[in-house]
């Protein structure tokens, strides 16, 4: 997996562990880590599936839907309650 630090920071899993992830900041360097990946795929080297199977283990379409209706509880909640006071 590659991804900007930004990026990196919100792929923890619940339990607050950090996905193997390359971290790249521009362009230039992002390209080259997925073409090095790439290269590497394509001279037999296996394939990393740590970064798969961690985003499969821990963001699920089920996971991230209660995460997401929790969010949006939350400000409908705090939407109502500034109307109220204001």
């Amino acid at each position: 997996m590659v991804a900007s630090s930004l990026a990196a920071e919100g792929v923890r899993a619940g339990d607050g562990s950090e996905a193997p992830v390359a971290v790249a900041e521009d362009p230039t360097a992002f390209a080259a880590e997925v073409v090095a990946r790439l290269v590497a795929a394509g001279e037999g080297a296996a394939p990393d599936r740590a970064g798969r199977v961690f985003v499969e283990r821990n963001f699920t379409w089920a996971e991230n839907s209660q995460r997401l209706e929790g969010a949006l509880e939350a400000a409908q909640l705090a939407w109502a309650a500034r109307r109220r006071v204001g």
